[in-house]
């Protein structure tokens, strides 16, 4: 891929046949961008191990928008990854609905996000709003 790349829009949904191996290989193969759309929905080998494999693109893009749903991630795939998301990003789109992420792993990813966001945007219809999710929503106006 060209190194000037800015966006980055990859689709591997229901990628039964690739490995949790060949996801981080994937994933770590590929170049930095400013702008990054992933959809492994569906994908049983995108797991918790496989976040940090993408630490290099979640740290430079200021848009992200990961399609996770029916992956097998749960709360600390959530947490790692809020860790690796660039301190000046702006918008984000995060789709977990059919996983093993709670409101507490829903919290936690809202916990590590930048305080510079204008955009989020979060899927999750296994996670009801609790008074844990609204009070870091609240958190997250301040």
């Amino acid at each position: 891929l060209p190194d000037a790349l800015e966006e980055l829009d990859v689709t591997l949904s229901g990628c039964v046949c690739i490995s949790e191996a060949g996801l981080k290989t994937f994933l770590g193969g590929l170049p930095s961008v400013t702008s990054l759309s992933l959809d492994v929905t569906g994908c049983v080998g995108f797991t918790n191990a496989v976040i940090p494999s993408g630490a290099a693109m979640w740290a430079v893009a200021d848009r992200v928008s990961l399609g996770l749903a029916r992956c097998w991630v749960d709360d600390d795939a959530m947490g790692v990854l809020a860790d690796h998301l660039s301190r000046t990003l702006q918008s984000v789109h995060v789709d977990v609905s059919e996983t093993f992420v709670s409101d507490a792993g829903v919290k936690a990813f809202l916990a590590g996000l930048p305080a510079c966001l204008e955009v989020l945007s979060l899927r999750s219809l296994d996670t009801s709003v609790t008074p844990n999710i609204a009070a870091a929503l609240g958190d997250c106006s301040d």
